[in-house]
């Protein structure tokens, strides 16, 4: 009975996330200003998270196509990198980001010590070596171990990605971030929409295989229907994610954006953006879930046949 993760935790999340933002202040004594804050803050450690164990499912399948015998060998290897490096490192990254911005912006009265200011550049060149120490000696680990240039690739592009967590401004850093992200997902869903596995075996005759002409156009498909859901969809999200000026989709649609901005439904919006960025870490969590056996058993067909 899977109704308790698919459903009431969902509905949930959902209830709890528009309570907050639409309870009045005269029953909840903190303006709506703090209150999105505050969610933003869980959804940036939230993500965090999520982005850590997408790293970590990549490197393991990486390794377990390449040679799956040396693979248990960098299982712990693996797991510190993404978190402590495509989770901590990135974490104190952009908390160094932070302060300089809030110090510049006289926010933090008790951090306006110069030496505390013109520590944080050094602090970040820091940041950047002992990242680039990490990724070469995981590289040197991935070569000994044969685990295929596929991985070594990936871990090179988390290690170059949390490098531009110093060295690049946030918003840049969050772009490239979260496009890597977006982009790894969109391949993984139209790879295994691409496997169906009903049409390619029988259980008396075996393997029988699509045509050609099926292989091509079942994943691209996948990807025209997702990548324009997207599109459709950013000048929504960008209500919640991102300030007024900044917003890729003022460039395209300024008179709808702007009608956006200036109407009732700007905290409805900011709402969805919330309730769907942590509807999306939960149920990646729930559905994805390689400790169930049926889960194990379908994602291991549409990965590898």
């Amino acid at each position: 009975n899977q109704q308790g993760r698919f459903v009431f935790i969902p509905l949930l999340l959902v209830s709890v996330v528009f309570a907050v933002l639409f309870i009045p202040e005269s029953v909840l004594p903190v303006p709506v200003s703090v209150r999105i804050l505050g969610m933003i803050l869980l959804d940036f450690a939230w993500g965090m998270h999520h982005f850590a164990a997408q790293h970590y499912g990549l490197l393991r399948l990486y390794h377990h196509r390449w040679n799956s015998k040396s693979a248990p060998l960098s299982n712990k290897r693996d797991r510190w990198y993404c978190w402590g490096v495509g989770g901590g490192l990135v974490l104190i990254a952009e908390l160094l980001h932070g302060t300089s911005f809030l110090q510049e912006k006289n926010f933090l009265p008790l951090l306006t010590g110069d030496w505390i200011f013109e520590g944080i550049p050094l602090l970040l060149r820091l940041g950047t070596l002992l990242v680039a120490g990490i990724t070469i000696f995981m590289i040197r680990n991935a070569f000994l171990h044969d685990s295929g240039l596929p991985r070594i690739l990936y871990i090179l592009g988390i290690g170059v990605m949390v490098m531009g967590a110093y060295q690049l401004e946030p918003f840049q850093f969050f772009m490239l971030w979260t496009l890597q992200h977006w982009m790894v997902a969109l391949g993984l869903t139209v790879h295994m929409a691409g496997n169906d596995i009903t049409l390619k075996t029988n259980p008396e005759i075996g393997f029988t295989g699509d045509s050609s002409v099926d292989i091509f156009w079942k994943p691209w498909k996948v990807l025209f229907l997702l990548c324009t859901f997207s599109v459709l969809m950013t000048p929504f999200m960008e209500i919640e994610a991102v300030s007024a000026g900044g917003r890729y989709s003022e460039q395209f649609f300024p008179s709808f954006m702007e009608w956006l901005q200036n109407s009732s439904w700007e905290r409805f919006l900011v709402g969805i953006g919330l309730a769907s960025g942590f509807m999306h870490y939960f149920m990646d969590r729930a559905v994805y879930r390689f400790s169930d056996p049926e889960t194990r058993k379908s994602a291991q067909q549409l990965l590898f046949v």
